[in-house]
């Protein structure tokens, strides 16, 4: 099956939609791909729900991922293959919100083989509470955090962080969203040094609270709770019209539509 036209944006459409807005909708199903055999992704099926043990190579890759992780809305067979893609060049940079002719971006997209897919539900990764704790390097930062209350002898206080998932449209994917960690100050947490997990026998390398904040995302949320190349059969669709730009009337929304779907059709003639 080709690349989907389903995935491709056109004047019309929200230039990014609120997660709040489409969950208050529905919940819907995001797909992560992962660039290797499954037989060879660690992930244990032994029990018939899925699980990624906390020892797997596939949670460090994940890792070095957060805290801006793609994913893909998918909906349907043909939007999870699509999801399958991977996006080069001007393929994956932000849409601008212009039609798009996708004969300038079809060198752009490859198919990838011998990949599988991670399908999760959209409200098991927004807006969900992280504890973690956060070390002090120096005075100064306590007095900027306003929380001297809170300040102890070993320099560190516990906080809640969180999780959430961003839509971030693409040239070639609108479907696309990322998921996001903040601390409590509203501030992206970004991973640093190794990871490490008691429970797998590894050595705690952790050198700062991020660290210990992006691990509990991996073991808590991304390493259970998730299908193998199929959405839950309780999931549902989000209607098209939810990402609708209401400045623009629904006659020039579809006139953009149906033009992007005729240069979509050409560039796949031409390249036969």
């Amino acid at each position: 099956m080709p690349y989907s036209c389903k995935m491709i944006p056109y004047q019309g459409l929200k230039i990014k939609a609120e997660v709040d807005v489409l969950l208050e909708k529905s919940d819907f199903s995001l797909a992560r791909r992962i660039d290797k055999p499954l037989a060879e992704s660690g992930i244990d099926c032994s029990c018939g729900v899925p699980v990624i043990p906390l020892s797997a190579p596939l949670l460090d890759e994940f890792y070095y991922r957060i805290p801006s992780m793609s994913m893909t809305f998918v909906d349907d067979e043909e939007t999870c293959e699509a999801a399958s893609y991977k996006l080069c060049e001007l393929a994956r940079d932000n849409w601008n919100g212009e039609n798009i002719d996708f004969s300038n971006y079809e060198n752009a997209i490859e198919k990838k083989g011998n990949c599988f897919q991670i399908i999760y539900s959209a409200k098991n990764l927004h807006k969900r509470e992280i504890p973690y704790v956060r070390k002090f390097q120096k005075q100064s930062e306590m007095i900027e955090c306003k929380i001297q209350d809170l300040f102890k002898k070993d320099k560190k206080y516990d906080v809640k962080g969180s999780i959430f998932l961003e839509h971030s449209p693409t040239n070639l994917n609108y479907r696309h969203f990322e998921l996001k960690l903040q601390d409590a100050q509203g501030k992206i947490i970004k991973s640093g040094g190794i990871s490490s997990y008691p429970e797998s026998g590894k050595n705690e390398t952790s050198k700062s609270g991020r660290d210990c904040f992006t691990r509990y995302v991996l073991k808590n949320f991304l390493a259970k709770d998730f299908t193998i190349d199929k959405i839950p059969e309780e999931a549902s669709c989000l209607p098209e019209s939810i990402f609708f730009d209401d400045s623009f009337s629904d006659e020039v929304r579809e006139k953009n539509r149906n033009q992007t779907k005729e240069l979509f059709q050409l560039a796949k003639i031409e390249k036969q």
